[in-house]
């Protein structure tokens, strides 16, 4: 009797077979899209490494060229000067999209970045485009930033050369605590560990209201109730991000009793040992207010005139950390528009808080301008 042999596959079975194949295919897929990510990670890995270690090379041979301590170095200058082959860099992109940021100091640091996340430090940012020494008012040849300033010992401090801006109209805007404030200047300042490094101060560029310097009437403030309120109620308000970026740092208390000196006088006065009988000299902490050197030396021949001749000018503009030396414990010094004055500490007058930022801040936008301040952040 014949039998029919079957050769080939029931439609059933070639339907089991593909359902099969499809969940075999829909398990392993994932997998093996995770296993291209992976390889692709650990060859942007490798070749980060290596550019790495070719940026080493580079700044190893040609440190006597070299002008600056930080900067982010395009991956094209390594290719140029072939310190690398550009087929290995062109590889998903590194490229086009990295730069490796330097950092030349005791810790060296090498690092490959995206190219729009590579920021210099603030100071190293704005000390870059400081008016050359050369110019030396405002009026000449001025481009709207820092000047230099060159300081004696005195005998609190070292001899000192700080950057500050002066004149009418200094590009010195930045946001910080989502307000805008102004940077006073670039100065080289100790902090609570006493390592001296290049901080940023800034002030607030509206007051925060009018207040006692110390609603008991006792010029030391290193016990004024605004100091207190400053370093605590007003701190805690801050957002997050703005308190990472303060440094503690000492501020100094040297007394002045002399009214209408000109700005290198109140300095000297500043970072003197001269003081009421008892206060201290120096205070460590985050938020004080500016010194009134801070604000004489805006006026751009460090005398104070004509108010249109200073960013920081306005009226009534309120309280500075400085306080009597002589004639008693209760005053303190204060500014109504170019006018200082000793007043009891008691009496209610603005306040501009003023802090130093952390050396490590970083400038990510901006050009200073009142329009587009520049934009800061720790990362």
């Amino acid at each position: 009797m014949y039998k029919y042999k079957r050769n080939g596959f029931t439609l059933v079975e070639l339907m089991a077979v593909i359902i099969i194949i499809s969940l075999i295919a829909i398990l392993t897929f994932p997998n093996i899209v995770n296993q291209i990510k992976k390889t692709k990670k650990s060859n942007n890995k490798m070749v980060e490494d290596l550019l790495i270690a070719q940026a080493k090379k580079y700044v190893s041979d040609n440190k006597d060229e070299l002008l600056e301590d930080e900067y982010c170095m395009p991956i094209s200058t390594l290719i140029d000067n072939d310190y690398i082959k550009e087929d290995i860099v062109n590889i998903n992109d590194i490229k086009d999209n990295k730069v490796v940021h330097i950092t030349l100091d005791n810790n060296n640091s090498y690092e490959v970045l995206d190219k729009n996340k590579c920021f210099l430090s603030a100071v190293k940012y704005l000390l870059k485009k400081t008016n050359p020494i050369t110019v030396t008012n405002y009026t000449d040849g001025d481009i709207h930033e820092m000047y230099t300033f060159e300081h004696e010992a005195t005998e609190q401090t070292p001899v000192l050369t700080d950057y500050r801006y002066i004149g009418s109209d200094p590009n010195n805007y930045v946001e910080f605590n989502n307000e805008l404030w102004r940077i006073i200047g670039v100065f080289k300042v100790e902090n609570e560990n006493g390592n001296w490094e290049e901080r940023i101060k800034i002030v607030r560029n509206e007051s925060i209201g009018n207040m006692a310097w110390d609603s008991n009437n006792v010029n030391e403030w290193t016990t004024a109730s605004l100091n207190a309120y400053l370093n605590g109620e007003y701190y805690n308000s801050l957002i997050d991000s703005a308190k990472d970026m303060i440094d503690s740092v000492k501020y100094y208390l040297g007394g002045n009793k002399e009214l209408n000196k000109d700005a290198s006088s109140y300095y000297n006065f500043e970072r003197g040992t001269t003081v009421y009988s008892g206060n201290s000299i120096n205070w460590i902490g985050k938020i004080g207010l500016i010194y009134v050197s801070d604000f004489v030396y805006t006026y751009s021949n460090g005398v104070l005139e004509d108010s249109t001749n200073s960013w920081i000018y306005s009226h009534m503009w309120g309280m500075l950390i400085n306080c009597r030396e002589n004639q008693g414990s209760t005053h303190v010094m204060r500014i109504n528009g170019t006018i200082l004055s000793f007043n009891s500490s008691k009496n209610k007058y603005g306040v501009k808080p003023s802090l130093y930022l952390s050396s490590k801040v970083k400038i990510t936008s901006g050009d200073g301008t009142e329009s587009n301040p520049y934009k800061l952040s720790m990362k």
